[in-house]
């Protein structure tokens, strides 16, 4: 495997910009407030209604005669979300709630100037966000990229901002125009041929491990420079030090780094100073609630809880109860799970809104995530029949991709 980076690591993302002022349905509102709700979906106030985007064209929400709402003209000087999911408009000196559901506005009469002038000031302070590997910020009327140690701008002249939660930048102009900013890598050529990459991952700082065929792991951080050599007790080295060979590898809710190793068990690694304290998990013959395999193959964290898939000792649920961490699998009180054994690896391990997805080496498993009570789990099995066409081609599904 060839490890691929951007061309020049340090050169700057590309903008593709969009402006959506005159077509796509804004039709030259001026825009006075921007927000994203909780399912992700963009809404927009404008002298001329709110408008909701969905993916390609703005759709208006605005008073029509007879409607039955309260919302006296559509005028909209700004919107915030609310606990519930729900928008509060401002028209004027009134307020209005906008049930999202309903599609109805209606008057609210306890919200004060103060709450809405608390909330807007959230859109003018500075952001930071990642977006395909750089750091970037929204400040000051200006997107701008770290390069190294220095901010450099990208886009300025915005008056008004907001970042979604993929990094997409929305933008009202000096000018009153507003505009999308999609930022993304230039091509891409080759950084590292000389190690035999097994696996590489991204944590939550935007960091990029690379696991080695030789047992190394390497550090990197989001544009692909080096950061060092990570050893086995978590020390970052400049040069390479075994760590041992890794095949899985996850993020925590914790901001820690799970290693799943060929027979060197579990590692969790908690950032340190510069580097990382490690703590190993393996199976113990005097522990019934320790870990079923020195093998990792898969790991998928599901809330406080982890998944494990292992070589030889099948599907592992990791957890803590009662202050210490178990290990729940068949030779303790799960009997329900998958058997374990020779070819009855647990390859890969996937999340797919509450259900899980198990690849095996005798064929898919699927159940709902279910980690209070994993000895209540029901599992199927999908597998290969002789006589059947639309069963599995092959019991041995080594990788999974859910598309969303």
């Amino acid at each position: 495997m060839v490890l691929l980076q951007a061309l020049k690591a340090a050169a700057q993302p590309i903008v593709t910009e969009t402006n959506f002022s005159t077509r796509e349905g804004l039709n030259k509102n001026k825009v006075t407030g921007i927000i994203t709700d909780r399912r992700g979906l963009l809404w927009v106030s404008t002298w001329g209604g709110l408008y909701r985007f969905d993916g390609y064209r703005f759709v208006s929400y605005k008073v029509r005669p007879g409607d039955g709402n309260e919302l006296d003209n559509s005028r909209i000087d700004d919107v915030q979300l609310n606990k519930d999911g729900n928008l509060i408009c401002q028209s004027y000196d009134n307020y209005y709630l906008y049930d999202v559901q309903q599609g109805r506005f209606r008057l609210l009469p306890d919200v004060t100037t103060d709450e809405m002038y608390a909330k807007r000031r959230l859109l003018y302070e500075p952001k930071e966000f990642t977006r395909d590997g750089y750091r970037l910020r929204l400040a000051n009327g200006s997107v701008d990229y770290l390069d190294g140690t220095e901010w450099k701008p990208l886009v300025s002249d915005i008056s008004l901002g907001h970042v979604n939660p993929d990094g997409i930048v929305w933008g009202v102009l000096s000018d009153g125009t507003f505009h999308r900013y999609v930022l993304s890598r230039s091509r891409y050529d080759v950084l590292d041929s000389q190690e035999n990459v097994l696996l590489l991952h991204r944590d939550g700082k935007g960091q990029i491990w690379q696991a080695n065929n030789d047992g190394s792991v390497l550090l990197r951080d989001g544009l692909g420079h080096r950061i060092g050599y990570i050893s086995s007790s978590g020390n970052v080295s400049s040069q390479k030090v075994i760590f041992g060979r890794v095949y899985s590898m996850a993020n925590d809710g914790n901001g820690r780094v799970l290693l799943g190793t060929r027979s060197e068990g579990l590692c969790v690694l908690t950032p340190s100073g510069i580097g990382y304290t490690v703590k190993r998990y393996m199976p113990d013959a005097k522990d019934n609630y320790s870990l079923s395999d020195s093998s990792i193959y898969s790991l998928c964290v599901d809330g406080d809880a982890v998944w494990i898939g292992t070589l030889l000792g099948g599907l592992n649920l990791m957890k803590t109860e009662q202050g210490r961490v178990v290990f729940l699998h068949r030779s303790n009180r799960c009997k329900n799970f998958p058997e374990q054994g020779r070819q009855r690896d647990v390859r890969s391990i996937k999340k797919a809104g509450d259900i899980m997805i198990l690849g095996t080496s005798s064929g898919i498993y699927t159940f709902k995530s279910q980690t209070n009570a994993p000895d209540k789990i029901r599992f199927y099995q999908s597998c290969r029949v002789d006589d059947d066409s639309e069963s599995l081609s092959s019991n041995g599904v080594i990788l999974q991709t859910i598309r969303s």
